[in-house]
C-alpha cells in the first residue's frame, strides 16, 4: 500500500503509488491521532507528523525504514520507560512488538500528556498503531472521580451527622425522661414531707390548745407535763425535718460545704450510738455498736457523717418491730476502704426498690406507719 522509500523532502511519511494512495497518505497526515505503520521486520512504513509531535520524536526517527528498535532505544535512553538497563528495556519492547497482538495501553509523557496507544496487527505481519491524546478526557475523568469522591464524602458526613443527631435525640429523650422522673420523685417527696411536717405540727397545735383552753386547775400536773413533753418531742421532730429539707435544698443548689477534720472512727460511731440509744429504747429496740479492734483515724466532715448515720439508724429503728435489734458496725476492708454498716432485724428493702431508695428524693413505701 505504501512505498518504503523516503521522500526527497524528508517528510516522515511514505510515498504512495497513484492518486488513491496519495489521497490516503495526505488524509492520514492531517488526522488528529498520531499513526505509525511497521512491517513484519518492524521497519517503519509510515508515520504522520502528529505521531512525531505527540511522542516528541526527532524527524529522522520518523523516516521510512527506521526500525522500531531505533525508536525504542531513543525512548529508553531518554527515560520514557523508567529506570533500567537500556538494552534490557529495548529488548523487552521489541519482543512485545513482535507478538503482533491487538493491544491498548496508556502512556504519560514527560510534559503530562496522556496518550492512548492502540495497536492492531496487519495481514502478513507488522502492525499499525494509533496514538490519541486523551489528556482532557483523563482530566474530566479525574474531575468526575473527585466529584464522586466529594459527594460520597459529603454523603458519609451527612450520614454521620444524622447518626449523631439521632444519638443526641435519644440522649435528650433519656435525659427528658430522667428529668421528668426526678421531678415526679421530688413532687412525691415534697408531698410526703408536707405530711410529715403536718403530723408533729398538728400535735403541737393540738396539745398547746388543750393547755391554753383548759380551765385553771382542770389539768393535773402530770397530765400537763405529758402534754408539754409531746409538744417538745413534736417540736424537735419538726425541727429535724425542717433541717433535713434545708440541707437538701443547699445540696441541690450546690451550696453545701464540707468541713473536714481528722476524727477517730470509734469515737464517731460510739457518739452516734449514744445519741440514738434513747430513741431505740423508746421503741423497744436494742441498739448496739460492734467496733473493730483497731479502727483508723478518718479525715471527714464528722457532722455530715453523723447526720448520714443518724438518718440511717433512725429509719432502722423506725421500721424494726418492738423487740428487734439494730447494730452499728465499722471496719477496714482488705483493699483499704473503710466501711460503716447499719444492720437491723426490721422489714428491710426489696432488691427491686434499692435503686429508688438511693435516687434523689427517693422514698420507699412501707406497711409500717410513719411516725
Amino acid at each position: 500500500m505504501f512505498s518504503q522509500q523516503p521522500r526527497s523532502d524528508g517528510e516522515p511519511y511514505g510515498e504512495g503509488a497513484g492518486d488513491g494512495a496519495r489521497v490516503l497518505r495526505e488524509t492520514l497526515n492531517y488526522l488528529e491521532p498520531g499513526i505509525t505503520v511497521f512491517d513484519a521486520e518492524l521497519k517503519l512504513i509510515f508515520a504522520n507528523p502528529r505521531f512525531l509531535e505527540l511522542r516528541d520524536i526527532p524527524r529522522e526517527l520518523g523516516q521510512v525504514g527506521t526500525t522500531f528498535e531505533d525508536q525504542a532505544r531513543f525512548r529508553a535512553e531518554r527515560g520514557d520507560y523508567g529506570p533500567g538497563h537500556v538494552e534490557t528495556l529495548v529488548n523487552e519492547h521489541v519482543a512485545l512488538a513482535r507478538r503482533f497482538e491487538p493491544h491498548c495501553i496508556e502512556r504519560t509523557c514527560a510534559d503530562g500528556t496522556v496518550l492512548e496507544i492502540r495497536g492492531n496487527p496487519l495481514p502478513g505481519g507488522g502492525f499499525i498503531a494509533v496514538y490519541t491524546d486523551i489528556t482532557r478526557r483523563k482530566w474530566a475523568e479525574q474531575e468526575l472521580e473527585l466529584k464522586v469522591f466529594q459527594q460520597e464524602a459529603a454523603k458519609e458526613q451527612f450520614e454521620l451527622q444524622a447518626a449523631q443527631m439521632a444519638t443526641m435525640a435519644e440522649e435528650l429523650s433519656v435525659e427528658k425522661d430522667r428529668a421528668e422522673a426526678a421531678d415526679r420523685t421530688k413532687s412525691d417527696f415534697l408531698a410526703s414531707a408536707s405530711h410529715e411536717l403536718r403530723t408533729p405540727l398538728n400535735a403541737i397545735i393540738g396539745f398547746s390548745q388543750v393547755i391554753r383552753t383548759a380551765e385553771t386547775g382542770s389539768l393535773e400536773t402530770d397530765e400537763v407535763r405529758e402534754y408539754v413533753n409531746h409538744i417538745h418531742e413534736s417540736g424537735e421532730y419538726l425541727l429535724e425535718l425542717i433541717n433535713d429539707i434545708l440541707d437538701l435544698s443547699k445540696i441541690d443548689a450546690g451550696k453545701e460545704q464540707l468541713v473536714e477534720m481528722e476524727v477517730d472512727a470509734s469515737d464517731l460511731l460510739g457518739s452516734v450510738a449514744r445519741m440514738m440509744n434513747d430513741q431505740a429504747a423508746s421503741h423497744g429496740v436494742r441498739l448496739s455498736a460492734g467496733l473493730g479492734d483497731t479502727l483508723p483515724r478518718l479525715r471527714v466532715d464528722s457532722g455530715k457523717i453523723k447526720q448520714v448515720l443518724v438518718n440511717i439508724v433512725t429509719n432502722a429503728i423506725k421500721f424494726t418491730p418492738e423487740g428487734g435489734r439494730v447494730t452499728l458496725k465499722a471496719w477496714t476492708r482488705s483493699d483499704g476502704d473503710f466501711v460503716f454498716q447499719v444492720v437491723d432485724t426490721g422489714v428491710g428493702i426489696a432488691n427491686d426498690d434499692i435503686p429508688k431508695a438511693f435516687s434523689v428524693f427517693g422514698q420507699i413505701d412501707s406497711a409500717q406507719a410513719r411516725l
